[in-house]
């Protein structure tokens, strides 16, 4: 009996099985061209000599493709479970890095929203937000380029609240100050999305070329494989979440937009046709998230790559803190938890500004430090009776009754507590409490810092926080003894959003310094 030397187990009996049904319709067909007739005993030898040796040639042909299929297939087996094993190894052993080009792209996008954030001031401070009644996403992009298309578009705004209540005597000359800012204010968004989606398509879909690689590491000892993506899963999910932001922020804008231009304000007494607060602080506080996210992700990736490729995964500054006493390390740890603590309370504040926007309350009271008489004005004013309240945030109220006195109870009945968000008088004292609160919390951060034996990065990173911080305190206060006058109110604005950057900053160099 002829016998094959073949492979063992699983793989083995795959093989066998292929060969069989391989060689099986050979071997019937040979089988059926035997003779099954009588013949002569000559003629008989003669055939079945020749059918043996044509079917013992037959099975020694499939015998030798089912030992090759079967070789072939062991070394497929044996390539593919190396190689897996190999690539789990790699993947084991480093940790994927960004592209240097990664953390430029977020700076240079967080720059673009910071900048929008300014122009969005001044497009609310210039009362030009409800000069274009519509959203539309491609058409909307144009310039109105001729005297009948600032007609049209002029004869849309004619049909909104601010100009029946506030404008009704506004000029086509003037509308077109008040829609270029707006007009402007729509276009950045749509470029800032596409500076965010084009790029994070290409970086996500496309791999670095060998030689970009290359080029990229230089003369650092680190393993290629760091490199073998333009961006790491982390910093690709990053990436999305702000594409996926702006559009949410562009849809949340317009909803902000379309409460402004909303009929049910001209039934409500004295109203001021604006947009909602609440949809207004949705709005800045969205766009300081992106922001955010963009500036962490931007200084994250170069810190990384500059430690793991540039300085060949050395970090020094961490290493000499790590040195430290026990107690002195612990000091260390939790000044490094504070300044997330004080980068929160930044965020808040700054979202309270946008109330005070809002409902136009830096004009309520322009002293300081007192507010009118007192430091505190009296509960009656502050929460005051809500009798209802329009969709644009505006609040009828009870007049004041000096002779009141609201106790804690009282804070929820007759809708009392909203005057947290819609009285402006409130609202103002709010944004003033959190401001002290926040620079005190500065001024304590910075304190520890002179006390702790940092790195000098992070020590300078708390100077730079402290001194945005008494920055934008006196611009506050300045802007709200001069009455609000654009300039200084727009540089405010854009003065929370750098309190806030250099905070981030100070977070950024804390982690890169201080060890968990």
């Amino acid at each position: 009996m002829l016998r094959f030397a073949l492979p063992v187990g699983a793989t083995g009996a795959r093989c066998l099985r292929h060969a069989a049904a391989t060689a099986r319709p050979a071997i019937k067909v040979a089988l059926r061209s035997a003779p099954t007739t009588a013949a002569p005993a000559t003629r008989m030898s003669t055939k079945a000599t020749a059918a043996a040796a044509s079917f013992s040639s037959m099975r020694a042909g499939a015998a030798s493709r089912m030992r090759q299929f079967a070789q072939r297939w062991g070394q497929r087996a044996r390539f593919s479970s190396g190689t897996a094993s190999t690539a789990g190894e790699s993947a084991a052993a480093v940790e994927p890095l960004s592209h240097p080009i990664i953390g430029k792209w977020f700076l240079f996008s967080s720059s673009l929203v910071f900048t929008i954030v300014v122009v969005g001031g001044i497009t609310r401070l210039t009362e030009s937000g409800l000069s274009i009644t519509e959203w539309n996403v491609v058409r909307g992009m144009a310039w109105p380029s001729s005297a009948e298309a600032w007609e049209v578009e002029f004869n849309k705004y004619k049909e909104s609240p601010e100009y029946k209540l506030l404008n009704h005597s506004i000029t086509l000359g003037e509308f077109k100050n008040i829609f270029y800012w707006e007009w402007l204010h729509r276009n950045l968004g749509r470029t800032i999305g596409m500076v965010f989606l084009v790029p994070a398509l290409y970086f996500t879909f496309t791999r670095p070329s060998a030689a970009r690689i290359a080029k990229a590491l230089g003369t650092s000892t680190a393993n290629p494989a760091v490199a073998a993506r333009w961006m790491s899963p982390g910093v690709t999910k990053a990436a999305w979440t702000c594409c996926v932001l702006v559009g949410f922020q562009g849809a949340l804008g317009w909803y902000m937009v379309k409460s402004g231009l909303e009929n049910d304000i001209l039934d409500h007494a004295n109203a001021t046709p604006r947009v909602s607060q609440y949809r207004l602080a949705a709005h800045l506080g969205s766009a300081f998230v992106i922001y955010v996210i963009s500036l962490w992700n931007g200084l994250q990736v170069l810190g990384k790559w500059n430690t793991g490729i540039t300085n060949n995964g050395v970090n020094a500054e961490r290493a000499a803190v790590s040195q430290l006493a026990p107690e002195i390390l612990a000091k260390c740890r939790k000044f490094a938890r504070s300044v997330h603590g004080v980068a929160g309370l930044v965020f808040i504040t700054a979202l309270s500004g946008a109330f005070v926007a809002g409902l136009d309350a830096g004009l309520v009271y322009n002293t300081w430090p007192l507010v009118g008489d007192s430091f505190i004005p009296p509960s009656s004013e502050l929460f005051r009776r809500i009798q209802k309240t329009s969709i644009n945030g505006n609040a009828t109220m009870a007049p004041v009754d000096p002779n009141e006195t609201v106790t804690p109870l009282m804070l929820f009945q007759d809708q009392r507590w909203k005057n947290i968000f819609e009285n402006p008088v409130t609202v103002q004292l709010d944004h003033r409490l959190l401001a002290y609160t926040t620079l005190a919390s500065v001024s304590a951060m910075w304190v520890a810092s002179r006390r702790l034996p940092l790195p000098k990065p992070v020590q300078l990173a708390a100077h730079g926080v402290m001194g945005f911080a008494l920055a934008q305190a006196t611009l506050g206060i300045t802007t709200l003894l001069y009455f609000i006058p654009i300039e200084l109110a727009a540089a405010h604005q854009g003065g929370s959003l750098a309190l806030l950057s250099s905070a981030i900053w100070l977070m950024h160099k804390a982690k890169h310094a201080i060890p968990k």
